[in-house]
């Protein structure tokens, strides 16, 4: 995998059945979170996840952080 510059790695988490899916995108220390809370619904469900580059703004979101700027 090649770093982005100016960009943050994080986890896409997805299950799948049929036509149908859910994903969570979760910072990667949380993705295990997201894995057992799927499981929490289903516990046959098959997680399936990987990690892949995202902007600075949207890892602060997953972080909890604002995207805005701080500015008075």
């Amino acid at each position: 995998m090649t770093q982005l510059t100016d960009y943050r790695l994080i986890a896409n988490n997805k299950i799948q059945k049929g036509y149908y899916y859910a994903q969570s995108f979760s910072l990667k220390e949380k993705s295990a979170d997201v894995a057992n809370g799927f499981k929490q619904i289903d516990p046959t469900v098959d997680v399936i996840r990987y990690d892949f580059w995202a902007d600075a703004p949207f890892y602060r979101y997953l972080n909890g952080e604002s995207t805005r700027s701080e500015r008075a």
